[in-house]
């Protein structure tokens, strides 16, 4: 379960900043 939400952080994070540079 932990490994899953570490792996959910980043991708959420990236998702946003892909966003802001497309």
């Amino acid at each position: 379960m932990e490994g899953r939400r570490r792996l959910g952080a980043p991708v959420v994070l990236q998702l946003g900043i892909s966003t802001n540079h497309p």
